[in-house]
């Protein structure tokens, strides 16, 4: 994944975190955070880390889950 397909992945991924049920409260807010901070450092450095990528990957698991896809 480059840069900046991760960077929009990052978008995507938080739209759906917006779309969390509350009682997914706690882990929307942590999820957030992380995606939020991963987002801003990909887009000042312009480089995704495959951990990173496997992070985010993980993030959307989880989220897809709450949202049963």
């Amino acid at each position: 994944m480059t840069w900046d397909e991760a960077f929009g992945f990052c978008e995507l991924l938080l739209e759906d975190i917006d779309d969390l049920p509350a009682k997914a409260a706690e882990f929307q807010e942590s999820v957030r955070s992380k995606v939020e901070g991963m987002q801003d450092w990909i887009a000042t450095n312009r480089h995704v880390t495959d951990k990173m990528v496997t992070a985010l990957e993980n993030i959307r698991g989880g989220v897809d889950k709450w949202l049963r896809r």
